[in-house]
């Protein structure tokens, strides 16, 4: 009885099969032609017709080359990888504010301007005369001010194209402090 089960089972299976076969065909025979994203079946084969041939891995559409001849193309292969571009993820630029010494100063003024779009942006230097700019666009040039009452820079603006993270943009006083 088993048996009997299973051959019925698996006849059923490949009249389902035949039919989901003869449907497929009967498509692929003319009008247009549409390759879905899926496949059931891994791997490739080459197929020839009237005026075109294909060559990769059915169901991978969106991949690869794109192969046509005559009225049909399509496009085969496995993977498919986009170029490179930079991202919309900023970087840094930061350093110190020194005395002639070498100690750091306080709460001197900072100005980081966009040379095309002249937008400014202000840092105050921290106790140990850090400061930092977050979220700068590469590829763009700016103009980097430093401003005390207390003390004189030489030079006191410099011009940075960024291409990359920026540390140690270090600004001397020309005079230590009294």
């Amino acid at each position: 009885m088993k048996n009997t089960n299973k051959t019925v089972l698996k006849t059923i299976l490949l009249s389902l099969c035949l039919g989901v076969s003869a449907v497929i065909i009967k498509g692929q025979v003319g009008g247009t032609y549409n390759l879905s994203h899926n496949v059931i079946a891994g791997g490739g084969s080459r197929s020839v017709g009237a005026q075109f041939t294909v060559e990769g891995t059915a169901g991978q559409n969106l991949a690869g080359v794109l192969s046509g001849g005559g009225m049909y193309s399509v496009r085969g292969g496995f993977w498919a990888f986009e170029a490179f571009a930079p991202t919309a993820a900023g970087v840094s630029i930061s350093g110190r504010v020194l005395t002639a010494n070498g100690a750091g100063i306080r709460s001197v003024s900072l100005f980081l301007t966009n040379a095309t779009t002249g937008e400014t942006r202000h840092a105050l230097s921290s106790s140990f005369g850090y400061y930092r700019f977050d979220e700068i666009a590469v590829g763009q040039t700016y103009i980097l001010t430093v401003h005390s009452k207390r003390f004189a820079f030489e030079p006191n603006t410099i011009v940075i194209k960024v291409t990359s993270e920026l540390t140690d943009v270090d600004f001397h006083a020309l005079v230590a402090e009294s």
